[in-house]
């Protein structure tokens, strides 16, 4: 990469005084909600608004978790116009660690976060997520605490002025258990008003998805697992 210019360090100061500090903050904010006791409070929803919380909460940690794996683990840019940028484009020396290799790329898991969070699937959401529970989430917050401590070690000099030093949020194993209980009320349906009848519909909708191959035309079924929770996510954070 060419030395930066004027413009370029201009770019660089969005990526980081804002843009990867907002992955990191979401990522923390989401794994300090997961160790309180009003997040354990939300492992049978009464409402609408404490399901959304739940599966909010989740997603926003798998969602911020497979942006960071990408930032870590791209190549480097030829100039500061990428469309995206990588860790190895503020650094000296930095590699992503052996550890951050087998957490992205085709068959592995930030492509099964892909698949299970982002994408619509023939199954519902509760089995989709058991890939991805609480003990990956452990690990995979691991691994990125540590890709961070790396990247603020090895990151040069002329953009030092633009990062401010992390002290990142440690999830802790006990987490498991609360988590994986959680977990199973992850497809609760949306709009329906009796939250503790609706075992019937959600079994009624798993069924129209596995009979699917035998019918002559596609399946339409009135009730839908519900296929993902945030509409948007506002870049807002405390400051």
């Amino acid at each position: 990469m060419v030395e930066p210019n004027r413009e370029d360090m201009e770019r660089a100061k969005i990526v980081l005084d804002d843009a990867l500090p907002y992955e990191l903050d979401m990522l923390d904010a989401a794994a300090r909600y997961m160790q309180t006791d009003e997040f354990s409070k939300l492992t049978k929803p009464k409402t609408e608004t404490e399901w959304l919380t739940w599966n909010a909460t989740v997603e926003s940690f798998w969602t911020h978790a497979r942006c960071l794996m990408e930032f870590f683990s791209r190549r480097k840019n030829q100039d500061f116009t990428a469309s995206a940028a990588s860790a190895m484009d503020f650094t000296e020396g930095f590699r992503p660690s052996s550890e951050m290799e087998k957490l992205w790329g085709p068959g592995r898991l930030a492509e099964t976060i892909n698949e299970q969070v982002s994408h619509v699937g023939f199954c519902s959401k509760d089995e989709q997520l058991q890939k991805l529970g609480a003990s990956e989430m452990v690990r995979v917050k691991s691994i990125i605490d540590k890709e961070v401590g790396n990247f603020e070690r090895t990151l040069k000099r002329e953009f030092q002025p633009y990062w401010k030093p992390r002290q990142p949020v440690r999830l802790d194993s006990q987490l498991l258990n609360s988590v994986t209980t959680s977990i199973s009320h992850f497809s609760r349906p949306i709009g329906l008003a009796d939250w503790e009848n609706n075992d019937y519909a959600l079994e009624k909708c798993r069924r129209t998805v596995h009979d699917a191959p035998n019918r002559a035309e596609s399946p339409k079924p009135a009730l839908q697992s519900d296929a993902g929770v945030l509409a948007s996510l506002v870049r807002c954070r405390p400051q």
